[in-house]
């Protein structure tokens, strides 16, 4: 019926807003990485003394890179999740349509056949 496609189309929306917002987070993180691994590198060429200071920055950085790494995977991995989800969900209602469509065919040839 047209209420259950626009629902269905509803929702179909709102997986592609929870995507889009998912895609962001992944591009913020990526970004974040890859200013924590630039500042490693100038750690690393900036490190002529092995003072505990640096050796402890350093270490920090490390750490914080390895938590951002991780957190970014965390969100590929459910950013793959929701794409997964909306790619079934769509499959889902097409088929849905798709059967309604030929439901109503029916009905219309057999209407068409009894007059």
């Amino acid at each position: 019926s047209a209420e259950a496609l626009s629902a269905k189309d509803s929702q179909i929306a709102l997986l592609r807003v929870r995507l889009a917002e998912s895609d962001d987070l992944v591009k913020v993180k990526n970004s974040q990485c890859e200013q924590l691994q630039n500042q490693c590198a100038q750690i690393l060429q900036d490190h002529t003394d092995s003072s505990g200071v640096q050796s402890q920055a350093f270490d920090s950085v490390q750490l914080h890179v390895a938590q951002l790494e991780h957190e970014l995977q965390q969100r590929t991995n459910e950013n793959e999740r929701l794409v997964d989800e909306k790619n079934s969900f769509e499959k889902r209602s097409n088929d849905e349509r798709q059967q309604l469509l030929e439901q109503l065919k029916l009905a219309e040839k057999r209407l068409h056949d009894e007059r």
